[in-house]
């Protein structure tokens, strides 16, 4: 099965080869004409156009801004109408993109003045999102916390820093809360078998756990998080 790593692999051999409308490879390129070559290379169908891909018979797979994976599918409108345009993310906070007439493939940014004209994201079926670049220990980090009932917003670019701001205190909420439960539980447990200094003492133990596990989660998304 490809990977998102493989599209983006694909994708970056291509950068510098011509932008020239209604190309699809394997020397120029259209938005939409790398999109479908890259898919193509790997065993793996999109429509052809930006508004084949968009639309309601397209085999594209909806997806929200904080999924984004490697090799899953951002558009955009740049002037020439929603979801004009189409490029492959990284996983890196870049995107592979042939942009316009006269310029040519390339790597660029995937940063706020970006995603302000980003209006649409899509992931190609098929795509196995394991192993893709970007944090694939932060993901798994991520998903261990929302087994213990924290809110740890994704290991991805945040909008902007309200967003990331917005996410923290929700997650050091959730934290807290957490924390609580888990001091509340030994507390209880503690009362049928130890004495209360005892007691006390493993309710701050595993309160103090999960309070800096969430710490440790909330820090890696304020260092992550940028314009």
């Amino acid at each position: 099965m490809a990977t998102g790593a493989d599209l983006v692999t694909l994708a970056r051999q291509q950068i510098g080869d011509p932008y020239v409308y209604g190309d699809e490879g394997p020397d120029s390129f259209d938005c939409s004409g790398l999109v479908q070559w890259v898919a193509d290379k790997v065993g793996l169908h999109t429509p052809r156009t930006t508004a084949q891909m968009i639309g309601h018979d397209s085999n594209l797979t909806p997806i929200g801004a904080g999924d984004l994976k490697a090799g899953d599918l951002v558009f955009s409108n740049w002037g020439e109408g929603p979801s004009s345009h189409v490029a492959i993310y990284t996983g890196k906070g870049t995107v592979i993109e042939a942009p316009q007439p006269g310029q040519t493939v390339r790597e660029t940014t995937f940063g706020k003045g970006y995603r302000a004209h980003a209006d649409a994201y899509r992931r190609i079926p098929g795509v196995d999102g394991a192993g893709s670049p970007g944090n694939p220990v932060g993901i798994g980090l991520s998903a261990a916390a929302r087994a213990f009932g924290f809110t740890v917003p994704a290991f991805g670019n945040p909008a902007n820093v309200t967003e990331a701001l917005t996410n923290i205190g929700q997650g050091m909420q959730n934290s807290a809360l957490a924390a609580a439960q888990i001091a509340g539980l030994a507390s209880q447990v503690g009362k049928l078998f130890l004495p209360n200094n005892l007691i006390r003492g493993f309710a701050l133990f595993f309160g103090s756990i999960f309070v800096l596990i969430g710490v440790f989660f909330l820090a890696r998304e304020v260092r992550q998080s940028g314009p």
